[in-house]
């Protein structure tokens, strides 16, 4: 398909939330994809108030990685989709707050570099540039954030853990708060949400 089709099929599915100019910035930043991956995945200011939303980072979430039982705080991105997790919707059961633990991408690169041996470097080098690229389907790329995230980030899809909504509902909220994405980081995070988990073509005949 030619790159004009995909982002002509990408038009029809913008959030219509969004007013005309904000509209026509995002889809801008769409087509600059993925040589804009830097500061502009963030919103300019942090949301005031205490509302969560999806794709906020924060710091201090409980982490476990199984099957170690130990839990440790860790920075974290909200997988929970705004509504699900908004206090003033009153449900009969409570939602649970979904999120991932954000990694150093540099640790990350490290830690491959000790484990495998010299020929695989260049493949381990690879993978880290097509992070940063967005294109590994299962990890979402956060750029530094200047004074809050001052690495290079990413977020596993296969790491998701849950807790209480109240686990980032405090007085301290704001100051938890490492980001908000911008309409273009979110759109972006939709899309490989949608990508990773809802994928029709899995390959397997079910009968």
């Amino acid at each position: 398909m030619r790159e004009e089709g995909v982002f002509e099929d990408i038009r029809r599915y913008l959030p219509q939330y969004l007013s005309q100019d904000d509209a026509a910035r995002l889809f801008r930043e769409l087509e600059r994809f993925p040589e804009n991956i830097d500061s502009r995945l963030y919103a300019s200011a942090f949301r005031e108030g205490k509302q969560v939303c999806q794709g906020d980072g924060f710091r201090d979430l409980l982490v476990v990685h199984l099957p170690s039982p130990v839990a440790k705080n860790a920075p974290c991105m909200v997988f929970s989709n705004t509504c699900d997790i908004a206090p003033q919707n009153e449900r009969l059961d409570s939602m649970r707050l979904l999120y991932a633990p954000i990694q150093n991408l540099s640790k990350y690169r490290e830690s491959l570099l000790r484990d495998w041996p010299a020929e695989h470097h260049k493949n381990i080098e690879d993978r880290v540039t097509a992070i940063r690229k967005q294109r590994v389907s299962n990890i979402f790329f956060l750029p530094p954030r200047i004074g809050f995230m001052d690495y290079e980030g990413m977020v596993r899809f296969d790491t998701l853990q849950n807790g209480p909504v109240d686990f980032v509902a405090d007085e301290n909220i704001f100051d938890r708060r490492l980001f908000s994405l911008s309409d273009y980081g979110f759109y972006l995070f939709l899309l490989k949400l949608s990508i990773h988990f809802t994928r029709i073509r899995e390959g397997v005949a079910r009968g």
